[in-house]
């Protein structure tokens, strides 16, 4: 009938006030060390990568977030084939 009983019910709320947010692993300190300059740029590479990390449904931990940060901060490679 779609009922909940009060004891599945108090497990549910248990569990919601367990939870807690994920903290997002990388700071300005991270980028720092891949040759970022702090700033307003830095903070745009720190969004943009937290937003990343937010649509993988927070899975990425701090090594895949450092890998993505140093693939995004490459140069995109420019060919002179024409």
């Amino acid at each position: 009938d779609g009922r909940v009983s009060a004891a599945e019910l108090a497990a549910i709320e248990a569990e919601a006030a367990a939870w807690r947010a994920p903290a997002f692993p990388l700071g300005g300190r991270d980028l720092a060390a891949l040759g970022v300059a702090p700033g307003p740029e830095m903070g745009r590479i720190l969004r943009a990568l937290e937003d990343w990390w937010i649509e993988a449904g927070f899975l990425p931990d701090r090594a895949a977030l450092l890998a993505e940060a140093a693939r995004r901060l490459q140069p995109p490679i420019v060919s002179d084939c024409g």
